[in-house]
């Protein structure tokens, strides 16, 4: 996966993860390259056939601090709120 700006190296070591049609991690080895700009993942096993989805947390952020959740830090129009769960964003994909 290939990002158009760098995001934050730790988070996408931990937030992002790739899921069987099941919905169990699929074990395998991240890279992270270029600078931050690319994400790629290589399963322990080869992949078979069938789809997956690619997790993030929604606090996966670029070096500004923006994430997937608010575009920005702090909203001044709404009201801090703190947050119990973190969101999940999902990207579906298949192998064939």
């Amino acid at each position: 996966m290939d990002f158009p700006e760098p995001l934050d190296h730790a988070l996408l070591e931990r937030v992002l993860v790739v899921k069987d049609a099941d919905g169990n991690d699929v074990v395998g080895t991240v890279r992270i390259q270029n600078e931050e700009l690319r994400w790629s993942f290589t399963p322990e096993q080869p992949w078979t056939p069938g789809a997956y989805q690619l997790e993030a947390e929604a606090i996966l952020e670029d070096l500004a601090g923006n994430n997937l959740g608010r575009p920005f830090e702090l909203d001044l129009l709404r009201p801090v709120e703190r947050e119990v769960s973190v969101p999940v964003r999902r990207l579906a994909f298949e192998v064939k």
